[in-house]
């Protein structure tokens, strides 16, 4: 189903005029997704049809009445997108600032922020003071921010 939505976008950007009026590209790509979603879930409907034909039969709840729906609830699927989505724009933005900045400094980032090793624990590991850990935590955190703020006004 990814291919197919990645095909789908691939065949579609030609065509695709960005207007903030009409529509943001996350909201498009996320229409053009779920209409991804439903192809497939049309495409497997007979199939779970006939499951729960021969599952009549059976002293048990049908195999199909036990899985959960897969589609979700519409706010269920707008959270996860919206959290999958920034969660990739964090993603892009620490990339860009990585690129910028010491890689000592980006190593000091992701002990600390993002694998969570305590300040203490960084600072030995690396052998430098408490201080810097913190100090270079805090400019690299501002920075991902800032990135973030400029992919969300002008994407990629």
């Amino acid at each position: 189903m990814v291919q197919e939505t990645v095909l789908s976008v691939a065949k579609k950007m030609p065509e695709f005029v960005y207007d903030p009026a009409r529509c943001s590209f996350k909201g498009w790509l996320m229409h053009v997704t779920r209409l991804r979603i439903m192809d497939q879930l049309r495409r497997r409907q007979p199939a779970f049809q006939q499951m729960a034909a021969s599952d009549r039969d059976s002293r048990q709840t049908p195999t199909v009445e036990r899985l959960a729906d897969p589609a979700g609830s519409q706010a269920d699927q707008d959270a996860a997108w919206d959290e999958e989505w920034e969660r990739n724009l964090v993603d892009a933005a620490m990339e860009r600032v990585k690129l910028r900045v010491k890689a000592e400094h980006y190593q000091i980032f992701h002990l600390s922020a993002v694998k969570g090793l305590k300040t203490g624990e960084v600072a030995r590991m690396l052998q430098i003071n408490i201080g810097q850990v913190y100090l270079i935590r805090h400019r690299f955190a501002k920075e991902v921010k800032r990135e973030v703020e400029r992919l969300k006004e002008k994407p990629l």
